[in-house]
């Protein structure tokens, strides 16, 4: 089961969640910089590739994976603390007011399954049950939601 409580740290600690979560995903999904003029830093991006034996897109679309996987979570969980009044929508962080509740789930609901594909266009068959796994937290979270008349998720498949 999930603990919720109107703490107001932890109010502010579940929106902090969804702002880096956030901020992770608008990272990860900018386009790599181009190697900075000092040779030392391109050598070392090169043999960090090498060593870990990964093209760096491939490393960047892990990375997105793993972002998305974190929006998915602090979306559902602030969506299930506003749903259960433990905290109002205007308790937003450095982005303003939180997005209502249906939008928040929905959020997640996109994060998650964003994290599922490429966890499967990347062959990763653990990460792609995480990714699942995360989907399912989330309608638990929405069906807490639910009992509340706060229409989390309507039923139906993502």
């Amino acid at each position: 089961s999930t603990y919720v409580a109107s703490d107001e740290s932890e109010c502010r600690d579940v929106v902090r969640a969804l702002d880096f979560a956030s901020r992770a995903v608008d990272l990860a999904r900018r386009p790599p910089e181009a190697p900075s003029a000092g040779r030392g830093a391109s050598r070392v991006r090169i043999g960090l590739a090498q060593r870990v034996g990964e093209a760096p897109e491939r490393r960047r679309q892990r990375a997105l994976a793993a972002a998305l996987y974190s929006e998915g979570r602090a979306s559902a969980i602030c969506g299930q603390h506003q749903a259960l009044g433990a905290m109002l929508p205007d308790e937003g962080g450095r982005s303003g007011p939180l997005p209502p509740v249906t939008a928040l789930f929905a959020r997640g609901q996109a994060a998650f399954c964003a994290a599922w594909d490429l966890a499967r266009e990347l062959g990763e068959a653990q990460e792609a049950a995480r990714a699942m796994a995360g989907l399912g937290e989330l309608w638990y979270c929405a069906a807490s939601a639910n009992t509340r008349d706060s229409a989390g998720l309507a039923p139906g498949e993502p």
